[in-house]
């Protein structure tokens, strides 16, 4: 390595710590059927993870999207008919590895792996684009990407079959082609309307605040005052979103029969009645606008680290100001769609908590950005008087407080028995410690006095030991070292019980692997209807206990039959402190099953 010139022998060092971090991090890629941490610590739940797998999983067992061979129609809610990307990719990982979670989860792996890859090259793209490849923004790129590895909230996601990782990669692949193709006028601008818009028909149809960055980047085009190159990108712009509308036109009406507009007004039908799922369209209170925006600063990848929301604020101030000065299209295009997810969730509460993932990456960049101006971000404020910069200092940190205790106040009144009394001592004294270093790290920065500005690094060291540990032991005692598989147990039980018959219910997708039950969701109106057919006997649903949602014997009234629990089966998954006992209904004559 000695006989290497210097620029190469950092090229390599930078490459085998590279290749020795993606060794790591596809590691989440092992043991995939374990089960799901508790719903209060990471907001995901295995059930929903079987619904999101409809289309895949119908493909798999039926070889159709619309019918079985007996004539029952299979539904497919409007809004997972938008993940084409993700269950297209299931379908495939069914085929490649069987009927089981690996063949469930493994697309996820898959774009996480794809995710690390595309923001290390994205990162280091900026560096020699903006920071000239110095070796400290090196150094903070492969920070970054050690960390990826260990964030608890990004490995869960990884580990799970959920549209939001997929947006996560589509959105970040639309900032990538944006960066590598600043040199053109024109496809630059294509290639961002065309997967903006791709990603709200074939990824997740929730993916509307990318639109933003569109809107952001044309304000900055208008500012600059160049007229030629502002009409070439609206022209472009326009090409490209009309492409992707007539790709998700033919797939919408000759696989769904519908078109990509209905099924869109569909969806938001369908999530208006979801309970939990605020839409603000009438009665407009700013106390309303003011819970969701909050509810975006207080969401997962925040929570479990003070430190990301900290540089993310921080960030956010430094990189506006630059925007204004330098109209820069990459600033444009990150602050586009970070506020553009803000907007969106001022006005759609879309389970925020658990889909900020989608930006997550975006996030890092956003840091990187206002990191190659410090030095002119510092200078700008030796420039104003002192008072004045520690007043805003301060207001800055009783923000952070603000938010971060109303973070933990969301959980501890509605899932603190999803937690043990030590990972609650834990998290608070990591936040502390994330919170209280990470100020001290921006105070002493922005100081003229060198000693100074070395607390400063010594405050930003303790801040990254707090957020790495937190993240460590969260991805070790929740995933790597547990040991529950009664997910995998519960289908492997019901299948035994079942054999290969029907089996109606709205969460039975999650339990049709690792057996040869036929699982069937269809609407309220046909489960009636079907009742009465001898091929169906048997429901599955939440067990009636004392969890809040379980089998509605109204929906069978007129069927002249009803179902009757005959067996229960455990679970380690905890949901608001209950355990959420799920269970096998039989079908019984009407009379029978009154008790």
């Amino acid at each position: 390595m000695n006989l290497l010139k210097p620029s190469l022998r950092k090229q390599y060092t930078v490459f085998i710590v590279f290749l020795i971090l993606m060794v790591l991090f596809c590691m989440r890629g092992i043991d995939l059927e374990k089960d799901v941490p508790n719903l209060g610590l990471a907001m995901y739940q295995p059930i929903d993870e079987g619904a999101y797998s409809t289309v895949a999983i119908n493909l798999t067992h039926y070889g159709d999207l619309h019918t079985t061979a007996d004539g029952f129609e299979l539904w497919t809610s409007p809004h997972f008919r938008s993940n084409a990307l993700g269950n297209a990719l299931q379908y495939i990982s069914f085929q490649l590895f069987g009927n089981n979670f690996y063949g469930m989860r493994m697309p996820s792996v898959f774009c996480a792996i794809s995710i690390f890859i595309l923001l290390a090259l994205s990162i280091r793209n900026l560096n020699h684009l903006l920071g000239e490849n110095q070796k400290k923004y090196r150094v903070a790129l492969l920070v970054i990407l050690a960390y990826l590895c260990v964030d608890f909230i990004f490995l869960t996601a990884s580990r799970q079959f959920e549209p939001s990782i997929f947006r996560c990669f589509f959105t970040l692949l639309t900032f990538y082609i944006f960066l590598r193709q600043r040199h053109s006028n024109r496809m630059r601008y294509f290639w961002l309307a065309f997967l903006s818009v791709s990603s709200i028909f074939f990824v997740y149809l929730s993916n509307f605040f990318v639109l933003v960055i569109g809107l952001a980047i044309c304000i900055v085009l208008i500012l600059r005052r160049d007229r030629k190159k502002w009409m070439y990108a609206f022209l472009f712009y326009c090409l490209g979103a009309a492409a992707a509308l007539f790709l998700a036109e033919l797939y919408y009406r000759i696989v769904w029969n519908t078109t990509a507009v209905q099924n869109l007004f569909d969806a938001f039908s369908t999530f208006a009645q979801i309970q939990d799922y605020t839409i603000i369209t009438q009665n407009v209170s700013p106390l309303l606008f003011l819970k969701n925006i909050v509810a975006f600063f207080t969401s997962n990848i925040f929570f479990y680290n003070p430190l990301l929301l900290i540089l993310t604020l921080w960030a956010l101030i430094v990189n506006i100001r630059i925007l204004l000065n330098e109209k820069n299209l990459e600033y444009a295009f990150i602050i586009g769609a970070i506020l553009g997810l803000l907007l969106q969730t001022t006005f759609s509460e879309d389970y925020i908590m658990r889909k900020s993932i989608v930006i997550f990456p975006l996030l890092f960049i956003n840091i990187m950005l206002a990191f190659y101006k410090t030095e002119s971000f510092r200078q700008m404020l030796q420039h104003k008087k002192n008072i004045v910069t520690h007043m805003l200092f301060a207001l800055f940190s009783v923000v952070v407080i603000l938010i971060l205790w109303k973070a933990f106040r969301v959980r501890f009144d509605v899932y603190a028995a999803d937690f043990s009394t030590p990972d609650l001592n834990i998290l608070i004294l990591s936040s502390i410690i994330q919170c209280s270093a990470g100020l001290l790290c921006l105070y002493c920065t922005f100081l003229k006095k060198t000693s100074i500005k070395k607390l400063g690094y010594i405050a930003l060291a303790i801040a990254l030991f707090g957020s790495f540990f937190i993240n460590i032991y969260f991805s070790f005692s929740q995933v790597y070292c547990n040991q529950q598989y009664t997910e995998k147990q519960v289908a492997i039980d019901l299948g035994n019980a079942v054999q290969s018959n029907y089996v109606m219910g709205p969460y039975v997708y999650e339990y049709s692997l690792y057996n040869d039950i036929y699982p069937l969701v269809t609407t309220q109106l046909q489960k009636a209807e079907y009742a009465k057919s001898p091929l169906i006997q048997y429901y599955f649903d939440y067990a009636a206990s004392s969890y809040e949602q379980h089998l509605n014997e109204q929906i069978f009234a007129e069927s002249g039959y009803g179902f009757k629990l005959f067996r229960t089966f455990s679970r380690s998954f905890v949901q608001r402190g209950l355990d959420g006992t799920v269970g096998l209904y039989r079908k019984v004559p009407a009379q029978v099953n009154k008790p």
